[in-house]
């Protein structure tokens, strides 16, 4: 199966997911990436607040794929500590092997999302770029 008859294969009838895919689609073509996390652990980033932090695990998933976990959260978000949570938790939650960094990116996310708003977009601006797909 191609990854397109995958993509596909989700429903995109229910409007939360299709706004989740919108909001990957947007941050990973007009976003930016931010620099907290590492060769791993990428933050793509849009100055509107969406924020995908996608994880490259060491595993295959249940298909047998080596796919990103990605998580999607909005940094504006009274939540927004919340997504660092869960990325220290990751290898956990979906029972997949990773590098084992996420615990220390997680932290560091952690601190800066404990700024003021107006402090972490002074640091997404200052630490993050545009980036061509990679």
């Amino acid at each position: 199966m191609s990854e397109n008859e995958e993509y596909k294969r989700i429903d995109t009838s229910k409007q939360n997911m299709s706004h989740l895919l919108d909001t990957i689609d947007q941050a990973r073509s007009k976003g930016r990436r931010w620099s907290i996390g590492n060769k791993s652990i990428v933050f793509y980033v849009l100055l509107n607040g969406a924020c995908v932090v996608r994880v490259k695990p060491l595993t295959l998933d249940v298909n047998g794929r080596l796919s990103y976990v990605q998580i999607v959260t909005n940094f504006r978000s009274k939540n927004r500590i919340a997504a660092a949570d869960t990325l220290g938790k990751l290898a956990e939650i979906t029972g997949r092997v990773t590098d084992g960094s996420e615990v220390k990116v997680a932290a560091r996310c952690k601190k800066i999302l404990k700024l003021p708003l107006w402090l972490i977009i002074v640091h997404i601006v200052l630490f993050s770029w545009r980036f061509s797909d990679d």
